[in-house]
């Protein structure tokens, strides 16, 4: 069986069997080492496959991000739950039953540690706390550092060096030690030692899963720089998720609001990646066309045409006044996009309301025999994702783009649940054959439910028979 990876790292969200698994270990007299995995040493494994085998040479790997198991939970569709390293660790010291080795870090700060854990375990002030000198990874002499953990033959070995030292450090202690199970958590020794300047967040922080927002404000020059870099590997990450989970294609767009990622999510459709850098984005949305912009069709376009605007800087030129007296309530949202400025807030949690598909193709489609034989495999995608997502409707959709972006659409509601080929794909070929084509090159075709079944809440959500045509 493929051993299951989650951006290419192995991840066990499991408590239960993350904790068994680290108790066998220390039952049997294993060795191996723990790694908690979050933002940085995610980033840092994806841009560096020596690390990445680090990682995943782990006896296990806790997901130590909210956010990030958020995210995973969203693409495999599973309640994906973090466990934060700092609460594995005061987990094991309360338990009062291993000894432990505590590794790194400074001497003031081991013995302030020392001091505090020795209150929950009196056993602990027996324990050893030994810094390391700072120095590289490949400097380090293992086989005397081993001989110090071996003779004292603990259970655990908690490692503070800093994510991502501490982990390659593990891996090369490992071949060394007789027995014990090592765990790099990184800022665990200074959260539990009362000295220095580094604190774990309030707890209105840790219940609203806040750590990584306290963390930026708190050391600012060192993680800022870190999550900004985390935000421009993501969207590669994702689309990799995507392909090697659910074997499909995606687009990817990365910036600081919803406006300017819908763009950069666009721009190199329909297998690409592109960054909009907060720095650039100005010289970016000057060079936009205004059809581009969020809420601007046909008619409005025509309009800031016959105004002299036919781009995002000519936009920016336009006082908000001018922009309201114009086109009204909507002038205020123009002048927020042609400043980079988008308040809308991204909704993470939605209701299905539809399940649709798209097909991007490689060329354009120009023969109705083309057209038939892509409209079945995407009907027969369709489907598959219906089954999966247990969703009915009553209403299908066809969207049709062209060679040039333009686009048409035709949707059709039926009195009978949509989610099999029989019911599918004979409306498909009415919608298509309603487009009466004849020249044409197709680029982009698609399918979409909707309209699903009403509920007792809503009981005049309609199945209505009309043919509804948008241009």
């Amino acid at each position: 069986m493929k051993e299951k990876r989650y951006f290419n790292v192995r991840l066990e969200f499991d408590k239960r069997k993350l904790e068994q698994t680290i108790e066998n270990a220390i039952k049997e007299g294993t060795v191996g080492y723990v790694c908690s995995v979050e933002s940085n040493n995610l980033t840092v494994a994806n841009n560096n496959s020596e690390f990445l085998n680090v990682l995943n040479g782990a006896l296990v790997n806790n997901c130590d991000g909210s956010v990030l198991a958020k995210i995973l939970g969203y693409i495999h569709h599973e309640p994906l739950e973090s466990y934060i390293g700092a609460d594995i660790f005061i987990k094991y010291v309360r338990m009062c039953q291993y000894r432990q080795f505590f590794l790194g870090n400074t001497q003031e700060v081991l013995s302030g540690l020392k001091d505090n854990l020795s209150k929950i375990d009196p056993e602990i002030k027996n324990m050893r706390f030994e810094t390391l000198p700072f120095r590289k990874v490949d400097e380090f002499d293992y086989q005397g550092i081993a001989q110090m953990i071996n003779e004292d033959g603990p259970d655990i070995i908690w490692v503070s060096l800093g994510a991502p030292k501490q982990e390659m450090f593990m891996n090369r202690l490992q071949p060394y030690l007789h027995r014990g199970v090592m765990f790099g958590f990184g800022a665990i020794f200074n959260f539990n030692a009362g000295v220095g300047n580094v604190r774990r967040a309030p707890n209105w922080m840790l219940k609203l899963k806040l750590e990584w927002l306290h963390r930026a404000f708190e050391d600012p020059k060192k993680n800022v720089p870190r999550y900004w870099n985390f935000i421009k590997t993501l969207p590669r990450l994702i689309k990799e998720e995507i392909r090697e989970k659910l074997g499909l294609v995606a687009s990817a767009g990365v910036s600081y609001n919803k406006f300017l990622a819908k763009i950069a999510s666009d721009y190199r459709k329909p297998d690409g990646l592109f960054v909009i850098h907060p720095r650039k984005a100005a010289a970016f949305i000057a060079r936009l066309p205004i059809e581009v912009f969020w809420g601007i069709g046909k008619v409005t376009a025509h309009k800031m045409h016959a105004l002299g605007i036919h781009n995002g800087a000519q936009l920016r030129n336009c006082s908000l006044e001018f922009l309201n007296r114009n086109f009204g309530k909507a002038g205020q949202l123009y002048y927020d996009f042609s400043h980079g400025v988008d308040l809308r807030p991204v909704e993470v949690v939605r209701i299905r309301k539809s399940v649709g598909c798209e097909n991007t193709f490689e060329k354009d489609l120009t023969t109705h025999t083309a057209l038939i034989i892509e409209l079945w495999h995407v009907a027969d995608e369709l489907i598959r994702r219906l089954g999966k997502a247990g969703f009915k409707g009553h209403t299908l959709t066809l969207k049709i783009k062209f060679h040039d972006f333009t686009q048409k659409t035709r949707s059709i509601s039926v009195g009978h649940e949509l989610y099999t080929m029989k019911e599918i794909l004979p409306l498909a070929k009415q919608l298509l054959a309603g487009l009466q084509l004849t020249h044409y090159r197709i680029r982009l075709m698609g399918l979409t439910v909707s309209n699903p079944v009403s509920s007792p809440d809503d009981p005049e959500q309609g199945i209505p028979t009309q043919l509804e045509i948008n241009f």
